[in-house]
């Protein structure tokens, strides 16, 4: 049920988003409104990203010589 609701909120966003990105379309170019659109959503995402890793936070030891062969 849980899923479904969450899927309802996208939903529900995703539609309500239409009206105001046309309005914002008229005074600001679609390059300029990408960018800060993608800018505050990468903003939230480190955010939460940030908060995650604190509460996951092992440390050991890293094998880097390992890990620099994987690249």
């Amino acid at each position: 049920m849980k899923e479904i609701c969450m899927l309802l909120v996208a939903v529900i966003l995703w539609g309500t988003a239409i009206a105001p990105t046309k309005w914002a379309l008229e005074s600001i170019q679609p390059f300029t409104l990408l960018f800060i659109r993608l800018f505050l959503a990468g903003g939230i995402c480190l955010l939460f990203s940030f908060k995650q890793l604190k509460r996951s936070v092992v440390h050991k030891q890293v094998p880097w010589k390992r890990m620099s062969l994987l690249s």
